[in-house]
């Protein structure tokens, strides 16, 4: 059973998402993903700027062990747009953005890092989750 969380802007606790369970033939998840969704597929909603944000990402390992996510490689799906890009913010933040005057464009494939966590290895609270 994999669980999600996240750590809104400002606060200092770990709110509970989401829960994932899978059959991966004995192999432990990996190869996480995150992405800016179009779903209004109108055309128009490509000029429309979109950003997220990525920061003090964790993994927890079999062990225990809180990983800090510190690379990323850029992908993208087939859609034809040079107004897509990713990288690392000036805060040192994954980022992923689409529509509008996007700049600079980055192509599929580049590796990003950053230099460690922004912060502390999640302390999240004992017992079932939701």
């Amino acid at each position: 059973m994999y669980q999600a969380y996240v750590q809104r802007q400002g606060m200092s606790d770990w709110l509970y998402m989401a829960s994932l369970e899978t059959q991966a033939d004995g192999h432990l998840l990996h190869r996480y993903y995150s992405f800016v969704e179009d779903f209004q597929r109108t055309g128009r909603s490509r000029e429309q700027a979109r950003r997220a944000e990525y920061g003090n990402g964790w993994v927890q390992t079999v062990d225990g062990t809180w990983q800090p996510l510190r690379h990323a490689t850029f992908t993208r799906d087939s859609t034809p747009s040079r107004a897509i890009s990713g990288g690392v913010t000036a805060a040192g933040r994954f980022y992923l953005a689409t529509g509008g005057d996007t700049q600079p464009f980055a192509p599929p494939g580049s590796e990003f890092s950053i230099s460690g966590p922004l912060g502390s290895a999640p302390s999240l609270p004992s017992g079932p989750t939701p």
